[in-house]
């Protein structure tokens, strides 16, 4: 009997990781497709302006803004410079994904609601 719930237990913490890796993943997947606009499976630096001028024009002056992204151009030109790694203007979503994988501070820039809540 103890093993059985050793061995439940283990397959339920095994499952609960799993799911919110598919989670982490999905929520990657939808902010790619919300900066995406055209859906050709990268985004360009234009792409990533309207959604970030977007985010500003929103967030007015409720959040106050790091230093060095003070406009959607510095925010835009930085985050290009973290993650399009093979410097071609587009990012990939495997340059996406490795580029939030290795810099948690590059998702949190990209995020749609960043600092708003």
């Amino acid at each position: 009997m103890m093993n059985s719930i050793y061995v439940q237990d283990y397959y339920t913490f095994e499952c609960d990781i799993w799911l919110v890796l598919i989670c982490i993943f999905l929520l990657m997947v939808g902010a790619f497709m919300l900066y995406d606009i055209d859906g050709d499976g990268y985004i360009s630096r234009e792409e990533m302006m309207r959604v970030v001028s977007a985010m500003y024009r929103m967030i007015g002056n409720m959040v106050p803004l790091p230093v060095g992204e003070e406009t959607p151009e510095k925010r835009v030109n930085k985050i290009f410079e973290l993650v399009d790694t093979d410097q071609d203007g587009r990012i990939s979503f495997r340059e996406f994904k490795e580029g939030c994988r290795n810099d948690p501070s590059i998702a949190q820039g990209i995020a749609l609601y960043d600092g708003m809540v």
